[in-house]
C-alpha cells in the first residue's frame, strides 16, 4: 500500500542516515590520530564512495517518501469528501422518509386493510426498486421481512417478529402497509 511503501522509505532513510554518521564518527576518529605534533587537523579526507552511495540512497528514498505522503494527503481528501457525501446522503434520506411516511400515515389507515388487500399491495409494491442517492447502489426490501411486517400489521397469526418489538414491528408493518396503499392510489 502506499503508506507501506512510505514508511519503508522513512525507515531506509533513517538507516542510510545512521550508517552515514557512523562512518563520519569513525573517520573524525582516525582522524584525530592522525593529527599532526603541532595539534593542526590534518587533510581532510576525500568523499567516501560508501558515503556517497548512502547518500543517494536518502535522496532516493526521500523522492518515495514525499511521493508517497503527497498520494495520502489526495486519497484522505478523497476520503473525506465521500464520507461528507455518505453523510449529506444518510441524512437525506432519513428526512425524505419522514416526510413521506407523514404523509402516508394521514392518509391510510393501516387497521383497515385486510391481508388479501396487504398481499396484493406488498406484491405490486416488492418489484419496485428503492431510490438510489448520488451514486448509491439501489436495493430492494427483502420480501420475506415485508411481508412479515404487512401480516403483523393486519393481525394475522401467522407471522413472526420481524425486531421482536412490537411496536416497532406494527411501525414496520404501518411504513409497508401505507406504502402499498399510496402505490394503489396513482
Amino acid at each position: 500500500s502506499v503508506g507501506e511503501q512510505a514508511n519503508a522509505a522513512r525507515q531506509q532513510i533513517n538507516a542510510a542516515k545512521a550508517k552515514v554518521e557512523q562512518l563520519r564518527m569513525e573517520r573524525a576518529i582516525t582522524s584525530n590520530e592522525e593529527l599532526g605534533p603541532d595539534g593542526g587537523a590534518a587533510l581532510a579526507a576525500p568523499n567516501d564512495p560508501e558515503e556517497a552511495h548512502l547518500l543517494r540512497v536518502i535522496d532516493d528514498n526521500k523522492t518515495i517518501y514525499q511521493q508517497n505522503t503527497a498520494q495520502l494527503r489526495k486519497l484522505k481528501s478523497e476520503i473525506d469528501r465521500v464520507q461528507q457525501t455518505m453523510e449529506h446522503n444518510k441524512k437525506r434520506v432519513a428526512k425524505d422518509f419522514e416526510a413521506w411516511f407523514s404523509s402516508l400515515r394521514r392518509t391510510t389507515d393501516v387497521k383497515k386493510i385486510d391481508r388479501g388487500k396487504a398481499e396484493q399491495l406488498l406484491t405490486q409494491t416488492s418489484a419496485e426498486p428503492a431510490r438510489g442517492y448520488q451514486g448509491a447502489p439501489r436495493q430492494e426490501a427483502p420480501a420475506a421481512a415485508m411481508n412479515q411486517s404487512v401480516a403483523s400489521a393486519t393481525g394475522s397469526a401467522a407471522a413472526d417478529a420481524v425486531t421482536g418489538d412490537a411496536a416497532v414491528d406494527d411501525d414496520i408493518a404501518a411504513y409497508y402497509a401505507a406504502r402499498a396503499a399510496l402505490m394503489q392510489g396513482k
